[in-house]
């Protein structure tokens, strides 16, 4: 895929991505477009049952209980965990 931005745009992006931890801008983009490639589209969300709510709000309440005792990943930490998995599925 080749992508013609205007010089003002690359440079934008350029520090977006050192700004963000990469040492390459291609990575930075690709990161974003496979996130976009991703994305479902909004008819594909339905609302969520009083149930279905509840469930997902204590399923949050139990992940901030265990990050702030200490589990899980700092921001940098899932930052390099991502640009070691996107390395490995670019290559």
């Amino acid at each position: 895929m080749h992508i013609d931005l205007p010089q003002t745009e690359q440079e934008k992006l350029t520090q977006q991505a050192m700004a963000a931890g990469f040492d390459d801008v291609k990575l930075f983009i690709a990161e974003h477009l496979v996130a976009l490639a991703h994305q479902p589209a909004r008819e594909d969300f339905a609302p969520l049952s009083d149930e279905e709510l509840e469930a997902s709000l204590a399923m949050i309440d139990r992940s901030m209980e265990e990050f702030s005792a200490g589990g899980g990943l700092t921001l940098d930490q899932a930052r390099e965990k991502s640009l070691e998995l996107l390395k490995r599925n670019l290559l």
